[in-house]
């Protein structure tokens, strides 16, 4: 007899063993970027704390709904199922919602491998193997290449690539998907392109335009009063209206 468990039962009480459960695949992950060179993806039961957790295994799709039969155990700090055996019920269903978090609370046990949403600015474009830093003012969330490399392919944005974010310090930026935990520290896995989001002025009048902006975060200084004359001493550069 093989146990049926919740992903919630999973997680919260830190089961170990042979057993059964099921979700929604949210994430996938090749063996290029999966946890220590093997193909691997998520799953997630509904929505809020200890909803998700990390599988070990292939032969699966975003947004199917999985059973899966394997031994969850627990590596380096991160509760995952190896050997996975998966039996989709059902395909092409519609993710979870992402938990909108500010981007120092993704540093919580309870949000392993949920798919969050967190904004701030960057802190830190290159923080070293492959992360980057956002913060919001309540503390650094970091991003991670395991699924998508930012930082690589922000490298071409500028030279065209407009799917591309251009990862820039003192940006800001609305970053996708599940959360991780790998050397002692949380991490946002980010799956595609998609998942970046740069935030910014995009009404090419006014000057404070980023034309690196994929959203408009409303922050765009329209009607600012103020000296245009740059030859003057009381030149302002942010005014719109002399």
């Amino acid at each position: 007899y093989i146990a049926n468990y919740t992903i919630q039962e999973i997680q919260s009480g830190g089961l170990s063993g042979q057993m059964q459960t099921q979700g929604i695949v949210t994430a996938t992950y090749p063996p290029t970027g999966g946890l220590a060179g093997q193909a691997s993806y998520v799953i997630q039961d509904g929505t809020g704390p200890n909803s998700a957790i990390w599988v070990i295994g292939d032969g699966v799709a975003l947004g199917d709904e999985v059973s899966i039969l394997g031994n969850v155990t627990e590596v380096y700090g991160l509760r995952q199922i190896q050997a996975a055996t998966p039996e989709v019920l059902s395909s092409g269903n519609a993710l979870p919602a992402a938990e909108m978090l500010a981007t120092a609370a993704i540093n919580d046990e309870q949000w392993e491998c949920v798919l969050i949403s967190m904004t701030g600015e960057c802190t830190n474009a290159d923080a070293g193997y492959g992360e980057w830093h956002l913060n919001d003012g309540s503390g650094i969330g970091t991003i991670d290449d395991i699924g998508y490399d930012a930082i690589g392919d922000s490298l071409t944005a500028d030279g065209g690539n407009t799917y591309a974010p251009l990862l820039e310090e003192g940006r800001s930026y609305r970053v996708v998907g599940p959360n991780f935990y790998l050397y002692g520290s949380w991490k946002l896995l980010p799956r595609d392109s998609v998942d970046v989001i740069r935030l910014g002025c995009t009404t090419a009048s006014v000057s404070n335009y980023d034309p690196y902006a994929q959203e408009d975060d409303g922050s765009c200084l329209e009607g600012v009063e103020g000296c245009t004359d740059s030859n003057a001493c009381n030149y302002d550069s942010l005014a719109t209206d002399d």
